[in-house]
């Protein structure tokens, strides 16, 4: 018995908690430790059947409500957006709502998505719901394509006999009869690896018979048949474009061509690449394929023959070489450490040639991002594998590594994928091959011979006399039409595209392909497979292809542009019911009302065009930069065919403009949108904002942080513009580096900036070098901080022009609000990303080289404090500097010894701010204090003046200055003795210092100054702190994380953390909140009352 929509969705959502379940548990141990439980009861209070077992809405409910605290960092912005969708899901299914065939497999869609990000096995499964969904809605729609009426078609005019697109080219036979599934155009190379694939991209002689091989896939099978051959080649390849640009289908490519399988000569264009090459034959590789989203970092992966993967580089070895092959890094395996380049050498040699591919790997690293103890490795372990891989393919001559890397945002994630994807390309650029995906030009190429049959002879005949039709339309009627389609290259990318005509090419590549979610080729493929499904079923007339030909009634190519808008805004299902190609639609009211345009259903063509060249900009963010709407000129070259008049399609575009609900005209340009809402303005705004702009407001907030410096710093010097900006004097100074120059662990920003500014003011060197300290942004935050920056500034300006834009009293209010929230969240994500105190020493005072020490600030609130409190806790900065070290160190220096004992204390305080390797003081002030404490406790002597009949304190009280002088001990105890000898009439040796023979006696005796006592260690610590019941969570974590731990972790000490509560009501607490107090507070196993 078939299932009903929504009991299809409840099954989804089974799986889904079955697999979440696991990963929220093992994310929140990672972060909370062994309080994670309570803080899933802290999320679920009230909730005890979702506390026993979580059902899909539990664990949705927890990943939402501590996504930035635990969730973020892995899933990224995209991960967020669905399971706020998946929510609203669960939420419609628990109230018995019913569900469309679309909405069911929108649900599973998402599922799958959010599944394939944290590596789910079960995300196959949604995935085969998800394609049987679709399988049936194609099924629904050939049915009622069936049923329609011929009577409906479009009165298009056929000039001189020329035949219409459907008699001069055949589709597919699965696209003609609308048997295709969104599986037939998704390469998958895990499945395809498994077996498991259909024959489009499972069989290899289908695989290439459908494949078109560009100029930039051509070059990789060329390099990639030199290095299995042992001819040379490149030995990595990085594939990185957009979601959706070919690099799966490149994977593939190289999979079945050294698979073994193929005849060369039955391949069009293979027989070639041989001959280009000189490889006399096809070697057969080893082959090791990786998919990251289909190998899961949480588990252990049994093999047949007895042996358990849990590694990446287990799972490679294995497949290249079976038992025999694992063996040789089994060790490694096991203990999750990366084998070295030399294991993995040989691994390559033995097994060669040896074509390693791997996909998806940002999606499998971002998964290790933070954790400890998982059976696949660590983050950085992981990392480490990858240069040594990388090393291992150069050295090994007949192997190859081909990896994929994502470009979007949506493929990549969160911070954690972020910095995994910066890791990656830094590895990868030292040896990489540059990969160029298919061109547009060679794009039409692909999707023509994936959708149709190849053209008979006498069907180019027919094509090129079409063309040629259009061309010399578009010559008489150019003042029309945009001026590009006047030249010649535009007849021959018309002959490339036909059937299709290019204007439709370029909508989808160049307006919907931006959007995330939408792939390059994939998506394209699957909306014209639709669209020709329909037009085909429909007996179109037309000669040409055109954006206005697509029909967005009830049905595919409608469901398919709609579902992708709808990720970023709701409403177009609205916009194209009630204005485009709805029952009553008003374009279609039009056309009944004005025959001339009904005739040609001018109206509905004109208004698909524009919808197809505009949706994209209203919905994604990613558009905005672009003029909005489209000009007339180019909705008339997507719509005009030879033998109508231009002026029929600029009647219809007025008529438009003054009767439809969501069309907006402006001078020559046109557009779609839903009702224009805040948060659209904002984001319009938003990203047409300069990137200077949203910089200058980051360096604003810093500079207002800046004004009310920590009392450690002299000064604080936001942003530099270049190490001229920086004064060269000898007090400390905190340098916030700028936010494009932030801190990374290999190629930093920040580290050259810093050692830029260190170095030189200006064009001169700089001389007080040990008196900088520098704050930088972490790198995978940045992006986020200028996001926020960005919303912040949109919002503000909306505010200042709240009157022209007309808003009402309660759009002000909810702006105001906005501009509130934006500027904390800015506030927020400026604390998180200014982390990393960045300071420089030298190891040895004979080198001038520096090594740069980082430190990550934990905690929160403003990040200058922070690196305050952290370079005088872990000792960066001495604000009080011991007499007995600062006799160390100037021994340990050699600085007395450099001045003959005596050292004016404005050179040594000029000294210790030049010199790297000389300890970092707060100020003279401390210099000072140290001083004035050594001359009471006899280390030092010190003098006004410099010369032998000054006065020299020594164990005496003194106030120092920096015109005075410091004496070494023993100088000044000589000079003290002589003193004190020749008052009382002693005689002296060479008048200096006694003789062991003569001694003086009596009161005059001078003694050698005692040892010093040894310094009292402090015995308690007693720390007693009011907090804030709304920050009490901040407060806590920032005690324990720089307090409780520091102490707990030192031998021997004994550590006490007592946490008292008071509360008072002068009118008395409530009853519900009397039993909440008497019910939970037993469960602290705590004393309590309640009077």
């Amino acid at each position: 018995m078939a299932l009903s929509n929504r009991e299809i969705v409840g099954r989804g959502l089974d799986l889904l908690k079955a697999a979440l379940k696991p990963f929220v548990e093992r994310e929140y141990r990672r972060v909370y430790g062994e309080d994670w439980a309570k803080e899933v009861a802290e999320v679920l209070r009230g909730d005890r059947y979702s506390l026993q077992d979580p059902d899909a809405q539990a664990l949705l409910k927890l990943m939402d409500f501590r996504w930035n605290e635990v969730f973020d960092a892995k899933l990224g912005r995209w991960g967020r957006t669905l399971v706020k969708e998946l929510i609203e899901v669960r939420n419609r299914w628990g109230h018995q709502s019913a569900f469309s065939l679309e909405d069911a497999h929108r649900a599973l869609d998402s599922i799958t998505r959010l599944l394939e990000m944290i590596a789910a096995e079960e995300a196959r499964e949604t995935d085969r719901m998800a394609r049987e969904l679709l399988r049936r809605r194609y099924e629904e729609d050939a049915r009622r394509e069936a049923e329609r009426r011929v009577g409906e078609r479009a009165q298009v005019p056929n000039p001189k006999g020329l035949p219409p697109w459907r008699e001069v080219v055949t589709p597919h036979p699965d696209v003609a009869s609308g048997r295709y599934s969104e599986a037939e155009f998704a390469a998958d190379l895990a499945q395809v690896h498994k077996g498991e694939a259909g024959p489009e991209y499972g069989d290899p002689e289908e695989f290439f018979r459908r494949t078109y091989l560009t100029q930039g896939l051509s070059r990789l099978l060329q390099s990639a048949l030199k290095r299995l051959s042992g001819e040379g080649g490149d030995p990595v390849v990085e594939l990185q474009t957009a979601f959706g640009g070919g690099k799966t289908h490149s994977m593939l490519a190289l999979y079945h061509l050294f698979g073994g399988r193929v005849n060369p000569k039955e391949v069009p264009g293979l027989e070639d690449l041989l001959a280009q090459t000189g490889a006399g034959q096809v070697p057969v590789a080893r082959r090791a394929v990786f998919v990251g989203t289909a190998f899961s970092p949480a588990r252990t992966h049994p093999k047949p023959e007895g042996i358990t993967v849990r590694t990446l580089w287990g799972e490679i070895a294995y497949q290249l070489g079976g038992v025999e092959g694992y063996r040789m890094v089994e060790a490694e395996d096991q203990t999750g450490v990366a084998p070295g380049s030399d294991v993995l050498k040989g691994l390559f040699d033995r097994y060669a040639p040896a074509l390693i591919l791997i996909d998806e790997w940002v999606a499998f690293l971002r998964n290790l991002y933070g954790e400890t103890d998982l059976p696949a490795g660590t983050f950085d372990q992981n990392l480490t594998f990858a240069q040594a891989l990388t090393e291992a393919a150069k050295r090994s001559p007949r192997t190859l590594v081909v990896a994929s890397l994502p470009a979007s945002d949506m493929e990549v994630g969160g911070s954690g994928g972020r910095e995994a994807l910066i890791r990656l390309q830094n590895v990868f650029g030292r040896l990489e091959s540059v990969w160029q995906p298919a061109t547009q030009d060679e794009a039409y190429e692909i999707v023509r011979r994936r959708l149709f049959l190849p053209l008979s002879e006498e069907g180019y005949r027919q094509r090129d006399a079409v063309v040629r039709e259009f061309m010399r339309y578009y010559r008489e009627h150019k003042g029309e039409f945009p001026s590009e389609v006047l030249e010649p290259e535009y007849e021959r990318r018309m002959k490339a595209a036909y059937p299709i005509h290019p204007e439709l090419f370029d909508r989808l590549y160049e307006d919907w392909s931006t959007l995330e979610g939408f792939q390059r080729t994939r998506g394209v493929l699957r909306l014209m497979a639709f669209v020709v499904h329909s037009l085909w079923t429909r007996g179109d007339p037309s000669l040409l292809i055109l954006p206005g030909s697509l029909p967005l009634d009830a049905g595919g190519p409608r469901y398919e542009l709609v579902r992708h808008l709808s990720r970023y805004q709701e409403g177009f299902d609205q916009v194209v019911d009630a204005d485009i190609d709805g029952p009553n639609a008003k374009a279609l009211i039009l056309e009944r009302e004005r025959p001339i345009l009904g005739r040609h259903q001018a109206a509905r063509r004109v208004a698909r065009a524009v919808f197809l060249a505009t949706a994209p900009a209203a919905a994604g963010p990613g558009q905005a930069h672009r003029p909005k709407g489209v000009q007339g000129v180019r909705v008339k070259l997507g719509v005009a065919q030879p033998a109508e008049s231009p002026s029929l399609f600029t009647d219809a575009l007025k008529a438009l403009s003054d009767r439809l609900t969501y069309f907006h005209a402006e001078g020559d340009r046109y557009w779609f949108e839903t009702r224009p809402s805040l948060n659209r303005l904002a984001q319009d705004r938003g990203a047409s904002l300069d990137e200077h702009e949203v910089e200058a407001e980051i360096v604003a907030r810093l500079q207002t942080w800046a004004k009310g410096r920590p009392p450690l710093f002299r000064a604080v010097h936001v942003a530099p513009s270049g190490s001229g900006d920086v004064p060269d004097e000898p007090a400390l100074r905190l340098v916030v580096l700028p936010p494009v120059a932030p801190y990374t662990k290999e190629n930093s920003e920040a580290e050259r900036l810093a050692r830029e500014i260190l170095e030189r003011r200006g064009q001169a060197p700089r001389l007080y070098r040990n008196a900088l300290l520098f704050l930088a942004a972490e790198a995978p935050s940045v992006p986020d901080l200028k996001e926020a920056s960005r919303s912040y500034l949109a919002w503000k300006s909306i505010l200042e022009d709240q009157e022209g834009l007309n808003l009402g009293q309660a759009d002000v209010r909810q702006v105001e609000a906005r501009v509130r929230e934006a500027s904390e969240t800015l506030a927020k994500r400026l604390e998180e990303a200014y982390r990393y105190l960045l300071t420089f020493h030298q190891p040895d005072p004979k080198t001038p080289r520096l090594e740069i020490h980082t430190m990550r600030l934990l905690g929160s609130g403003n990040p200058l404090e922070r690196a305050a409190i952290k370079a005088k806790n872990d000792g960066l900065v001495y604000t009080d500097w011991h007499p007995e070290l600062m006799e160390g160190t100037l021994r340990q220096f050699g600085l007395f010894a450099a001045r003959e004992g005596v050292l004016p204390l404005r050179w040594l305080w000029e000294a210790l701010a030049t010199y790297p390797y000389l300890p970092k003081l707060k100020d003279e002030e401390v210099l000072l204090g140290a001083v004035k404490k050594g001359v009471q406790e006899g280390r030092f002597g010190y003098s006004p003046e410099p010369e032998d009949s000054a006065k020299v304190f020594l164990r005496e009280s003194v106030e120092p200055n920096l015109s005075g002088y410091l004496w070494e001990r023993e100088k000044a105890e000589a000079l003290v003795w002589q003193k004190k000898s020749t008052s009382v009439g002693v005689p002296t040796n060479s008048g200096t210092q006694p003789d062991a023979t003569t001694e003086p006696s009596g009161t005059d005796k001078f003694s050698p100054p005692p040892p010093p006592p040894p310094v009292p260690k402090a015995r308690r610590y007693y720390l007693k702190k009011e907090l804030d019941p709304a920050d009490l969570v901040r407060d806590a974590s920032l005690i324990a994380e720089e307090l409780v731990q520091h102490l707990a972790k030192e031998p021997g000490v004994r550590v006490q953390v007592v946490i008292e509560v008071q509360a008072e009501a002068p009118d008395g607490f409530s009853s519900d909140l009397q039993r909440v107090l008497r019910e939970n507070s037993p469960h602290i196993s705590g004393e309590f009352s309640v009077e």
